[in-house]
C-alpha cells in the first residue's frame, strides 16, 4: 500500500467579467512533439523508438506566435500534427515538467448532431449568434478540423498562480460554466468541453481556412478561489491516499495480482498505441490515457470522467458492472477477503501517534463489523483526546446525541421544573429529554381531577401558557374538565373556546389551533412543544402544518420548551438552536428482541401469532395488510370481537374503542389481538397489562428509530410481556458514508432567496425547486431541512448502526434473534387484479359519490378544506355497500382526490391519461399516477413557466441540469446525477434515486435508468431495453424535438457561481 496521502480539499470559485485588462505578454504555450513517449520517446516509421534532446518540446510561444503558428498549418495536415500545451514546459511533457502554468485558457466546443451542442448543429443561425458573442471573450478563435467546432483561447486573470493540478481545473472548468452561462443570458445554449479543463490538456490544432487574428479588446475573466481542508472530526482531516488504496488480502487486492492492467485493457475498447499509451475505440483523440505503475491513467472523458483504473476497475468498465457487482463476480470466481491482522492493527497503536499515522493504522479495518471497531477501541493504548479522531478514520458515524446539559432525576421531572423554567428564561429555546412515564406533561400543567399540582401556575403565577400539541387525542387526554382556568383547542371546538382562550392561563391546543392563537397577539408567555421530534417526523407528511407554526412560533420572542422521549442532535443545529437538556434516570431499559424479516407485514403478524400464548398488541403501518391479517385470523378460529384494528380513519377515531384508550388509556376486555397502524405512536397511554408479546414491524429496509422507541413507550406498565421488533435488512450492510449538509444547504438556500427581488414558491413544484425549506416570506424552514438532514442520516444507517443508535440514545436493550426463520405462510388475500378491478368499477361507478364519501371518511382535513364538505343528507342517500366499498379503500382514494387537485394545477398539453391506463381502462396505481403528474410537473416547469422569476430560475436548473447530463459521453453514474443537481443548487436530492428524476432525464436526454442493473444506460444503444423502461406515456414527450428547439432560444436566467 502506498504511504502517501492528501487531505480532500473542498473548493468555491467565483467568477467575474474584467474589462480594460492588457493581454499577457511573454512566452505563455509549449509546443510538444504529438504522440512522444515519456518513457520510450518517438517512434519512427520503421518502429524504431528514439530519445529526443528536446524531450518532446519542440518550442515555446507567446500568444501572438501561437497565432502565428495557427494560420501557419497548411491545407491537408492532419489536426494530430501539431499539438500545443499551455504553460512552459521544459525538459520533457509530464505534469511535472511545467515549469510555469499560463494565464490563458484553451477552450472547445464540439459541435455534433449527436451531442449536447445538438441544437447548435441544427441551427445555422444560432451559430452564427455564438461566433459574435463569444468573440467577446476570446482572444484568439478558430474552428476545428471539421469545420463546424470552435476552439480558442481566454485570459484569464492571475490563472498562472494554480500549480495544484486539482485547483487549476476547478477554476478552468468553472470559468467554462461561468461563460456557458452568460452565453445562455442571450438566448444561446452552448457546452463547453470540460477536458479542456485539465491541468495537462494537449490542444490539437487544424488548418485554418480563415486567417486567425488577436482580439485586442477581448474581456478578461477574474476569479476567486476558496479551498478549505475537510475534516472528519475535530483534529481529523479527510485523508485519502495517493495510489493503490486496495487492502492487502482483499477481493479486489488479489483480484488485481492475478490479472496484469495491460490484459484488461482490450476487454474495455481499448488498444495499444505506442509505449504505455492507449486509444479507446470510440474516442477522436490519438490517446486515451496510459500505464504506469500497474494502473491505467485516463486522460479521456469519452472514455470514462475517472482518472485512475486497475485491473478490477478496468474488468468492471468492460462488463459494464458497478463496483458492487464486480465484487460479486470475484466471489463466483472464487475469490475470498483474507481477515486483517487484528492483533498486529492493536499492537501498533501508542497515545503520540499523529492523525495521519491513525488513518493508516485504521485503514484496513475500515469495513469490520461495528462490534470489532468498538472492541478495537477498547483494548488499544489510544489517547482519549483523540478517541474521536480514531471513530472518524474507523468509518464510525457520530451515533451518540450530545447534551448541553444532563441533570439527574430520582423518577419524576417534577423534581427538577424549577431549573427547567429558569433556563427556559435564561436560554430561551430549550428541549427537556426524559423517558416516558416521567410526567412530563403533567409536571407542568398538572390535574385537578387528579389532585396534581400545575408547577406553572407554581412557578410562574400570572402567567400564561400555551401547550402545543401534535395530535387532537393528546388534547383530549390532558385538558381538565374540572380546570376552569384551561381551555383545549381542537378543530371543531365552538368559538367560544377560543374567546376562553385569550384569558385563561393554560391553552392546550394542536397544530392548526396554535398557528390561529399566535397569529395575532394572545398574551401567552411561554410555549411548551409537547413530542417536538414530531416537527421533524411529521415534515414529510404535513410540512405546511409544522412550517405555519413554526413561522408563527417565530414570530413571538417568547421561551420555548421542547418535550421529547427521542432527542436528535440536529436540534442544535443553526436555525433550531435548542439548548439541548437530558434528564436522567435509573428507569430500566425496553429489552427488544430484535428479528429479521422482509416480507408483508401480514406474513410477519400471522407466523408471530403461532408462537402467542396470552394476547398480543402488533404495530404496522400498513391499513392493507392488517384487513387482511383480521379476514385470516377469523377464518381460522378468532371471532370478530377478539380483534381490534386502529388507524387513522374517521371510523376507528370515532369508534368506542379508541375513545375509551383516550378517555382511559384502557382496551376493553375480551380482545386477544390488536393490529394498529402508526396512529397511537404519540401522546396515548396503554395502561392493560395481560399483554404478552407487543411487536413493532418496520415496513421500510432504512426506518427512522423515533417511531420503534415511541411505540414501545405507549404501554406504561407492560406487565410480564416482551418486546419484539421485526426489521427489514438490506443485503448489503457496508458501511455507508455520511455527509453533514446542513450548514452547506443553508448557505445555498440563503442565496438562491436573495436573487430574487421578492419571494414566492414556484408555480410547478419540480424537483428542483426547493420550494419545502422556505416559509411565505423566504425564511428558510429549518424544520425541513433538519428532516431532509437526518433522513439521509438514517438512510446511511445499517442494522449494527441503527440498534447502537437506538440503545446509546432511547434506552433500548437490543437482543438479536438469530435462530428465527421464517415459515411458508399460505394466506388468502386479493390479488393484485381483483384490488385493481374493484377500485375501477368503484371509481367509475360512482362520480361525484366517491368525493363525498371520502370526505366524509377521511381524517384529512386539509382535503375537507380543499373540496368543500357535502351536505350529510346527500352523504346518507348513498347506499351502504358503496360507502364501503370506498371505505375500505379510503388511502388509495383519498390519494386519488389529491391527484385530481394537483392535476388542476397542471396544464395537460400532452393529452396522458392520468388514471386510467391499457385498453380496458382500469385505474392506474397510485403510484403510478402520482409518477405521472411528477412527470408532467416537471416538463411543465421546464417548458412554460410563468414569467415569475423563480419560475425562470427554476427553468434555467432544469435545462443546466439536463444539459449537464447531455455532455456525459457515457450513461452517468448515480453518484455523478446527484452531483449534477448539487451543482444547479437542488437542497432536497432525492433518496434511493427517485423516478422523479429518472423519468426527467429519459425525456429529455438519451440515458434512461435501468432498475434491475441499478444505473443508466443508453436509450439508443439498447432499444430492447427502451421498450419495456420507457413509459408509454411518456412518448409524446421524447418524439417532440420542437420543444428541445424552442427550450434553445428561450431566455435563460443564469445562476450564480
Amino acid at each position: 500500500m502506498s504511504k502517501g496521502v492528501q487531505v480532500r480539499v473542498k473548493r468555491k470559485v467565483n467568477c467575474n467579467t474584467l474589462r480594460g485588462q492588457e493581454l499577457p505578454k511573454g512566452k505563455q504555450f509549449s509546443e510538444v512533439l504529438p504522440m512522444y513517449s515519456a518513457q520510450y520517446g518517438q517512434k519512427l516509421k520503421s518502429g524504431k523508438w528514439i530519445q529526443r534532446a528536446d524531450k518532446g518540446v519542440k518550442q515555446h510561444l507567446t500568444i501572438q506566435e501561437l497565432r502565428d503558428f495557427a494560420n501557419s498549418i497548411e491545407s491537408g495536415a492532419s489536426k494530430f500534427d501539431y499539438a500545443i500545451l499551455e504553460g512552459i514546459y521544459k525538459g520533457g511533457i509530464t505534469t511535472d515538467d511545467c515549469s510555469r502554468t499560463s494565464d490563458y485558457l484553451f477552450y472547445d466546443i464540439d459541435i455534433k448532431s449527436d451531442n449536447e451542442n445538438k441544437e447548435l448543429s441544427l441551427d445555422q443561425h444560432l451559430r452564427s449568434r455564438l461566433v459574435t458573442e463569444l468573440y467577446k471573450y476570446s482572444v484568439i478563435m478558430g474552428r476545428s478540423d471539421s469545420g463546424i467546432g470552435i476552439w480558442g483561447v481566454l485570459n484569464v486573470r492571475d490563472l498562472h498562480k494554480q500549480k495544484d493540478r486539482d485547483d487549476y481545473r476547478t477554476v478552468a472548468q468553472t470559468i467554462f460554466l461561468y461563460v456557458e452561462a452568460q452565453l445562455a443570458r442571450q438566448g444561446i445554449p452552448v457546452k463547453f468541453d470540460p477536458a479542456q479543463g485539465k491541468f495537462r490538456q494537449v490542444r490539437f490544432i487544424a488548418h485554418q481556412k480563415n486567417k486567425i487574428e488577436i482580439n485586442e479588446l477581448a474581456l478578461s475573466l477574474g476569479y476567486s478561489l476558496e479551498r478549505e481542508e475537510i475534516e472528519l472530526a475535530k483534529g481529523a482531516p479527510d485523508y485519502k491516499f495517493v495510489g493503490d488504496s486496495t487492502r492487502a488480502g482483499s477481493i479486489r487486492d488479489k483480484f488485481n495480482a492475478a490479472n496484469t492492467i495491460e490484459s484488461t485493457l482490450a476487454g474495455a475498447g481499448l488498444t495499444h498505441v505506442n509505449g504505455t499509451r492507449y486509444k479507446y475505440e470510440l474516442s477522436n483523440s490519438s490517446t486515451s490515457g496510459e500505464v504506469k505503475d500497474g494502473v491505467y491513467i485516463n486522460n479521456s472523458s469519452t472514455f470514462s470522467d475517472f482518472t485512475y483504473f486497475d485491473s478490477f476497475a478496468m474488468v468492471a468498465k468492460g462488463k459494464d458492472f458497478t463496483l458492487s457487482q464486480m465484487y460479486k463476480h470475484c466471489i463466483e470466481l472464487g475469490y475470498v477477503d483474507d481477515e486483517v491482522d487484528y492483533d498486529k492493527i492493536t499492537k501498533s497503536v501508542n497515545p503520540e501517534l499523529t492523525a495521519e499515522e491513525i488513518f493508516k493504522i485504521c485503514y484496513d479495518l475500515r469495513y469490520e463489523p461495528l462490534e470489532t471497531k468498538f472492541k478495537f477501541l477498547a483494548e488499544a493504548d489510544i489517547n482519549p483526546a483523540q478517541i474521536d479522531i480514531y471513530k472518524a478514520y474507523l468509518n464510525m458515524k457520530k451515533l451518540t446525541v450530545e447534551y448541553d446539559e444532563i441533570i439527574p432525576i430520582d423518577k419524576w421531572v417534577s423534581e427538577k421544573i424549577d431549573v427547567i423554567f429558569d433556563r427556559a428564561d435564561q436560554k430561551k429555546k430549550i428541549i427537556v429529554a426524559s423517558e416516558t412515564g416521567t410526567g412530563k406533561s403533567t409536571a407542568i400543567i398538572g390535574s385537578k381531577s387528579k389532585d396534581m399540582v400545575s408547577h406553572f401556575r407554581r412557578l410562574r403565577p400570572n402567567k400564561r401558557l400555551l401547550f402545543i400539541v401534535p395530535l387532537t387525542a393528546i388534547v383530549d387526554q390532558l385538558v381538565d374538565p374540572a380546570d376552569l382556568d384551561m381551555v383545549g383547542l381542537k378543530g371543531g371546538v365552538p368559538e367560544s373556546a377560543f374567546q376562553l382562550a385569550h384569558t385563561v392561563s393554560i391553552v392546550i391546543a394542536t397544530h392548526e389551533q396554535a398557528t390561529k392563537m399566535l397569529s395575532y397577539k394572545s398574551g401567552f408567555d411561554y410555549i411548551v412543544r409537547d413530542e417536538i421530534h414530531s416537527d421533524i417526523v411529521g415534515s414529510s407528511f404535513k410540512n405546511n402544518v409544522i412550517a405555519k407554526l413554526n413561522f408563527n412560533i417565530s414570530k413571538h420572542r417568547i421561551p420555548v420548551i421542547g418535550l421529547t422521549g427521542t432527542p436528535l442532535n440536529v436540534f442544535k443545529s443553526a436555525g433550531l438552536e435548542f439548548w439541548l437538556i437530558k434528564l436522567e434516570s435509573n428507569k430500566p431499559p425496553n429489552k427488544v428482541i430484535q428479528r429479521t424479516d422482509n416480507r408483508l407485514p401480514l406474513k410477519v403478524i400471522i407466523q408471530h401469532q403461532k408462537g402467542v400464548t396470552g394476547k398480543a398488541f402488533y404495530r404496522a403501518n400498513s391499513k392493507e395488510s392488517l384487513k387482511t391479517v383480521k379476514n385470516h385470523l377469523i377464518k381460522n378460529g378468532y371471532s370478530s370481537d377478539e380483534i381490534l384494528i386502529l388507524d387513522a380513519s374517521r371510523d376507528s377515531k370515532d369508534s368506542i374503542d379508541f375513545q375509551r384508550i383516550i378517555d382511559e388509556s384502557l382496551l376493553r376486555d375480551g380482545l386477544k389481538i390488536v393490529l394498529t397502524t402508526s396512529v397511537i405512536d404519540e401522546g396515548i397511554s396503554i395502561n392493560n397489562k395481560d399483554w404478552t408479546d407487543i411487536v413493532f414491524i418496520d415496513t421500510d429496509y432504512h426506518p427512522r428509530p423515533e417511531p420503534l422507541k415511541q411505540f414501545l413507550n405507549r404501554f406504561r406498565d407492560r406487565g410480564e410481556a416482551r418486546y419484539f421488533h421485526y426489521r427489514k435488512t438490506p443485503e448489503n450492510q457496508r458501511y455507508r458514508r455520511f455527509t453533514d449538509s446542513y450548514d452547506d444547504s443553508i448557505i445555498v438556500l440563503e442565496e438562491q432567496v436573495s436573487d430574487t427581488d421578492y419571494f414566492n414558491y414556484t408555480t410547478h413544484k419540480s424537483f428542483v425547486s426547493n420550494d419545502s425549506f422556505y416559509h411565505e416570506d423566504g425564511s428558510i424552514n429549518h424544520y425541513y431541512l433538519a428532516y431532509k438532514e437526518t433522513e439521509d442520516y438514517f438512510n446511511t444507517l445499517n442494522n449494527a448502526e441503527f440498534n447502537e443508535f437506538l440503545e446509546t440514545n432511547y434506552n433500548v436493550k437490543i437482543t438479536e434473534d438469530k435462530d428465527y426463520e421464517t415459515e411458508e405462510i399460505d394466506v388468502r388475500k386479493p390479488t393484485p387484479a381483483e384490488i385493481k378491478a374493484l377500485r375501477t368499477y368503484t371509481y367509475k361507478k360512482l362520480g361525484k359519490d366517491l368525493t363525498t364519501i371520502v370526505l366524509f371518511n377521511t381524517s384529512d382535513k386539509s382535503l375537507q378544506q380543499e373540496y368543500g364538505m357535502e351536505s350529510k343528507s346527500d352523504y346518507a342517500l348513498i347506499p351502504e355497500n358503496d360507502k364501503k366499498a370506498v371505505k375500505d379503500n379510503i388511502g388509495y382514494f383519498e390519494g386519488i382526490l389529491k391527484a385530481k387537485l394537483d392535476l388542476d394545477k397542471i396544464v395537460n398539453e400532452e393529452h396522458i391519461d392520468i388514471f386510467l391506463r391499457g385498453k380496458e381502462g382500469d385505474l392506474d396505481s397510485l403510484q403510478e399516477i402520482n409518477r405521472k403528474i411528477s412527470f408532467l410537473r416537471n416538463q411543465k416547469a421546464l417548458e412554460t413557466p410563468s414569467k415569475e422569476k423563480r419560475d425562470r430560475v427554476a427553468q434555467t436548473k432544469l435545462k443546466q441540469f439536463i444539459e449537464t447530463v447531455r455532455s456525459c459521453r457515457e450513461p452517468p453514474t448515480k453518484t455523478e446525477i446527484e452531483k449534477f443537481l448539487t451543482k444547479v443548487g437542488v437542497v432536497d436530492i432525492p433518496i434511493n434515486h427517485s423516478y422523479k428524476v429518472s423519468d426527467f432525464i429519459a425525456a429529455n436526454t438519451d440515458f434512461m435508468y435501468d432498475s434491475k442493473k441499478a444505473r443508466y444506460i443508453s436509450q439508443t444503444d439498447n432499444p430492447e431495453r427502451k421498450s419495456k423502461l420507457i413509459k408509454k406515456w411518456m412518448l409524446p414527450i421524447l418524439n417532440r424535438e420542437t420543444t428541445r428547439k424552442k427550450l434553445a432560444t428561450q431566455l435563460l436566467i443564469p445562476l450564480k457561481f
